[in-house]
C-alpha cells in the first residue's frame, strides 16, 4: 500500500474534517459619509505589544521551536527582503483621510512591513458582494498590487458603525483552505479599535502575505506567531461595543490567522484556537448570512475539525467536520451558488476519501466518489475547468484506493480510465507540475492493474507515465516527487523482467 498512499499524499497532501439560514445576497448599499466621527491616534506607543518579544515570551513551552525574529534578516536579504510590501489607498467615505492615517501610522509601527500610501482608487465590491463582482474588485486590486511590485493591498472603507478592511494578496491562495482567506472575507471593527484588535490586523496582512512569499516563510513565521498568539486573546474578551456582524468577521479572520499559524508551526494548540475562532464566528456572529458567507465560514471549520479529528483521533469531531460541509450542500442552491455548492462536496469527498484509506473502508470510497460527482454537476469541463481536472483527479484516487483494498480490477480499471482523461487535458507546456502530477497518477493506476492482470500493455504504459513525471520533476528539482516515482518505476521495470514478451 505504499506506492498508494504515496501517490495520494502527493496530488492532495497528507489527509488532515447548528445549522444557520442562508439569506440571498442583498442588493449592494454605499455608506453616506460621515461628518461627525474623529479618528483617535494608533491605538498604544506600540499597537502590537513588542511582536519581536511576543514570539518567545510567556510562551516558552509551546513555542520554544521560533527562532528570535532579527533585523539582521532583512539586511541579509538584500533586494529579495521578506519584508511585506503593502498598498493602502484611502479609505472610502473618509473624511480627511484621518482613518486612513491612522491605520497607517498603526500598520509603520510594525515589523516587516513596508507600508505604502497610494493615490490609487479601488471601487468598492458593495457591503454584500457576489463572487462575480467580488472577482472584479481582485482583478483591479492585483492589478494595483502588480504595477507597485506589492504583496498586499489593505482596502478600507468607513462605515457608520466602524471600519472594514479586505485584504488582498498579490498572489491567489488556494481555495478551501483554513489557513486562507476566502473571497467574501472583511474584518470590521470599531472606528477607534485598540492594540487587541491592532495586533489582528497586523497577524492579518502576514497570513495574506503568505501566499505572495513563498520564500520568506521562515523569516516571517516568527513576526505572525507573536502577532496571532497577541490575537488569541480575543477568545477570552472581546473589546466593548462590537456588534454580531463585527464579532463574526473578528472571529473568522482570527481563524484564518490561527489556520495559517498551524501550517507553518504545526503546534496543536494553533488548531484548536482555529476551531474555536470558526465556531465563535458562527455562534456569535450575525443570526443570518448570506449565502457566500455561511459557506466559506463552514467549509473553513469543516477543514478545522477534520484536521483536528485526525491529530486526536477523534471520530465524532470528524462526524462534526462532515456536519459543516453539509450544511452547506442542504443550504445552498447550486443554480445560484454554484462554486460555494461544489467546493463544499469537494471538501466532503476529501474527508470521505481520508478516512477510506486510513481505515481502507470501501463504502467512504463510494461516498467520496458520489461526492466528487456532485461537485462536476456545477464544475464541469465545458464552464469550469481548473475545478473539474481537480475533482476527477481526486475520483481517480478514490478509485485507486477501492481498487486497492479490493481484490478485483474494476475500480483500478476504472481509475485508469479517469487519469488517462485528466493527462489528455493537461497542458506540459503551460502546466508542467500538474501534468507531472497527472502523468504519475496514470502510472501509478496502470502499474497497480498490471500487478493484477500482468498485461505488458498496461505495465509499459505505467514506465512510460513515470518517465514523463520524472522529466518534469527532474526540471522543477521536486527531489521528494523524484523519490517516489523511481521506486515505483523501479518496481515496474522488475515486473516487467518477470512477465517477459
Amino acid at each position: 500500500m505504499s506506492w498508494l498512499t504515496n501517490l495520494i499524499e502527493l496530488l492532495f497532501g497528507k489527509p488532515p474534517q447548528r445549522k444557520r439560514k442562508a439569506t440571498e445576497p442583498e442588493k449592494d448599499t454605499v455608506a453616506t459619509p460621515i461628518e461627525d466621527l474623529e479618528p483617535k491616534g494608533a491605538p498604544g506607543n506600540k499597537p502590537y505589544g513588542d511582536v519581536a518579544a511576543s514570539a518567545q515570551l510567556g510562551h516558552a513551552k509551546t513555542e520554544a521551536r521560533t527562532p528570535a525574529p532579527s533585523s539582521a534578516i532583512v539586511e541579509a536579504a538584500g533586494a529579495f527582503s521578506p519584508e511585506v510590501v503593502i498598498l493602502v489607498p484611502e479609505f472610502k467615505n473618509d473624511r480627511e483621510a484621518g482613518f486612513t492615517n491612522r491605520v497607517l501610522e498603526t500598520l509603520r509601527a510594525a515589523r516587516m512591513l513596508n507600508v505604502r500610501s497610494v493615490e490609487r482608487g479601488i471601487s468598492s465590491p458593495g457591503d454584500r458582494p457576489n463572487v462575480a463582482k467580488l472577482a472584479l474588485f481582485y482583478a483591479e486590486a492585483r492589478a494595483a498590487l502588480h504595477e507597485q511590485s506589492a504583496d498586499v493591498l489593505l482596502y478600507g472603507e468607513v462605515l457608520r458603525n466602524g471600519l472594514r478592511m479586505r485584504m488582498v494578496s498579490a498572489v491567489p491562495s488556494g481555495e478551501a483552505r483554513m489557513g486562507d482567506f476566502g473571497i467574501g472575507d472583511a474584518l470590521m471593527v470599531p472606528h477607534n479599535f485598540g492594540s487587541e484588535l491592532a495586533n489582528l490586523v497586523y497577524a492579518g496582512v502576514l497570513a495574506a502575505a503568505l501566499p505572495a512569499k513563498p520564500d520568506h516563510h521562515d523569516a516571517l513565521t516568527p513576526y505572525l506567531v507573536g502577532a496571532a498568539e497577541q490575537s488569541m486573546k480575543l477568545l477570552e474578551t472581546l473589546p466593548d461595543s462590537v456588534d454580531p456582524e463585527q464579532i463574526g468577521s473578528i472571529f473568522t479572520y482570527l481563524g484564518v490567522v490561527c489556520g495559517a499559524k498551524w501550517r507553518l508551526h504545526k503546534m496543536s494548540t494553533s488548531l484548536v484556537a482555529t476551531v474555536a475562532s470558526f465556531e465563535k464566528a458562527s455562534n456569535e456572529g450575525p443570526s443570518e448570512l448570506a449565502p457566500l458567507a455561511m459557506a466559506e465560514l463552514k467549509i473553513r471549520l469543516g477543514i478545522a475539525l477534520q484536521e483536528l479529528a485526525s491529530v486526536n483521533n477523534d471520530a465524532d469531531m470528524f462526524e462534526e467536520s462532515l456536519d459543516a460541509y453539509e450544511t452547506v450542500t442542504s443550504a445552498l442552491d447550486p443554480s445560484k451558488n454554484p462554486r460555494e455548492w461544489g467546493l463544499a462536496y469537494m471538501c466532503l469527498g476529501n474527508a470521505f476519501l481520508s478516512r477510506g484509506k486510513t481505515e481502507l473502508s470501501v463504502d467512504d470510497c463510494d461516498r467520496a466518489n458520489a461526492a466528487f460527482d456532485a461537485s462536476m454537476k456545477v464544475f464541469t469541463k465545458e464552464k469550469d475547468k481548473p475545478r473539474w481536472l481537480d475533482a476527477m483527479t481526486a475520483k481517480g484516487a478514490a478509485l485507486m484506493t477501492a481498487g486497492a483494498i479490493h481484490t478485483g480490477t474494476k475500480e483500478l480499471e476504472a481509475a485508469t480510465d479517469v487519469l488517462r482523461e485528466v493527462l489528455k487535458e493537461r497542458d506540459r507546456r503551460t502546466q508542467p507540475l500538474p501534468w507531472a502530477q497527472a502523468s504519475n497518477g496514470l502510472g501509478s493506476a496502470a502499474f497497480a492493474l498490471a500487478k493484477r492482470t500482468q498485461n505488458r500493455t498496461q505495465l509499459d504504459e505505467a514506465i512510460a507515465c513515470f518517465d514523463g513525471a520524472i522529466s518534469i520533476y527532474e526540471s522543477l528539482n521536486q527531489t521528494v516527487a523524484i523519490g517516489i516515482v523511481r521506486k515505483n518505476q523501479q518496481r515496474a521495470y522488475r515486473l516487467r523482467e518477470t512477465i517477459g514478451n
